[in-house]
Protein backbone atom coordinates (compact mmCIF):
# COMPACT_ATOMS: atom_id res chain seq x y z
CA UNK A 1 0.00 0.00 0.00
CA UNK A 2 0.96 3.62 -0.49
CA UNK A 3 0.51 4.03 3.31
CA UNK A 4 3.62 1.35 3.79
CA UNK A 5 5.53 3.30 1.38
CA UNK A 6 5.29 6.33 2.87
CA UNK A 7 6.34 5.16 6.31
CA UNK A 8 9.60 3.19 4.91
CA UNK A 9 10.31 6.07 2.69
CA UNK A 10 10.05 8.24 6.02
CA UNK A 11 11.80 6.10 8.48
CA UNK A 12 14.39 5.58 5.90
CA UNK A 13 15.03 9.59 5.15
CA UNK A 14 15.10 10.00 9.39
CA UNK A 15 17.61 7.45 9.68
CA UNK A 16 19.91 9.05 6.86
CA UNK A 17 19.50 12.21 8.69
CA UNK A 18 20.72 10.63 11.95
CA UNK A 19 23.39 8.86 10.27
CA UNK A 20 24.48 12.55 8.49
CA UNK A 21 24.64 14.01 12.10
CA UNK A 22 26.48 11.58 13.15
CA UNK A 23 29.07 11.35 10.70
CA UNK A 24 29.11 15.65 10.93
CA UNK A 25 29.70 15.03 14.69
CA UNK A 26 32.56 12.12 14.07
CA UNK A 27 33.92 14.95 11.75
CA UNK A 28 33.59 18.20 13.58
CA UNK A 29 35.32 16.00 17.10
CA UNK A 30 37.96 14.15 14.17
CA UNK A 31 39.33 17.65 12.86
CA UNK A 32 38.92 19.30 16.56
CA UNK A 33 41.28 16.24 17.76
CA UNK A 34 43.57 16.74 14.99
CA UNK A 35 43.73 20.42 15.62
CA UNK A 36 44.56 20.03 19.57
CA UNK A 37 46.95 17.11 18.55
CA UNK A 38 48.58 19.32 16.38
CA UNK A 39 48.83 21.98 18.82
CA UNK A 40 49.79 20.13 21.58
CA UNK A 41 52.98 18.48 19.27
CA UNK A 42 54.49 21.89 18.43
Amino acid sequence: SIEMLLYIFSSFTRSLQKIALVLNLSLKTDSETNFLYSFHCT
